[in-house]
């Protein structure tokens, strides 16, 4: 897989949780809204949390065959230059 692609995926989750966890200290610091609004609020947006925390440990798991392969052929690229300049 591409590696700017996964960067993207990973960039994007990262920004959606930290836009979440903002929405949520906007509405834990409204003296506007009622406390059951407060809590109706926070529970929807801990869920929406725990969502996207769910996706972010999914997503590591599809990252870690791709990291690996990479990892692998650039350790295989290394190796090869490695015999190359002893010869």
């Amino acid at each position: 897989m591409n590696e700017r692609f996964l960067n993207l995926v990973t960039t994007k989750l990262i920004m959606d949780r930290q836009l979440l966890e903002g929405e949520l200290e906007v509405i834990l610091n409204n003296n506007q809204l009622s406390l059951e609004e407060k809590v109706n609020k926070t529970a929807c947006i801990l869920k929406d949390i725990a969502n996207l925390m769910n996706s972010v440990g999914l997503w590591e798991n599809y990252n870690k065959p791709a990291q690996q392969n990479q990892d692998s052929q650039i350790n295989t690229e290394e190796k090869i230059q490695e015999d190359g300049d002893t010869k």
